[in-house]
């Protein structure tokens, strides 16, 4: 369901931010994943993205994949190797680390 939410989202995010090119347009949405490779399998089998290479050199703190989906856009996945660091806050419920998800614009 929150897979379904946060890919609506993108393609949202997407067809606006190319709505408003002159100023600024949709590169690329980052989501941190518990699972990488099922979350790649995933996005490589329902929606047919393609993976592409990432540029920069390995982090110890966390693994990437780039994907591309047929219209150029693209979905940055992530997993943190340690996942120890946890929330500070006084709502008990939610994952019990500190997610990096970002919207690209260029």
């Amino acid at each position: 369901m929150i897979r379904s939410f946060l890919l609506l989202l993108l393609f949202f995010n997407a067809s606006f931010a190319i709505a408003q090119k002159s100023t600024a347009w949709y590169n690329h949405t980052l989501l941190d994943v518990k699972n990488l490779e099922s979350s790649v399998d995933f996005y490589t089998k329902v929606f047919q993205a393609d993976t592409i290479p990432y540029p920069f050199p390995p982090s110890p703190q966390y693994i990437v994949k780039w994907l591309r989906f047929s219209d150029g856009i693209e979905l940055h996945l992530s997993q943190w190797v340690n996942v120890t660091t946890e929330i500070i806050s006084d709502v008990p419920t939610g994952p019990k680390y500190v997610g990096f998800v970002h919207f690209g614009l260029w």
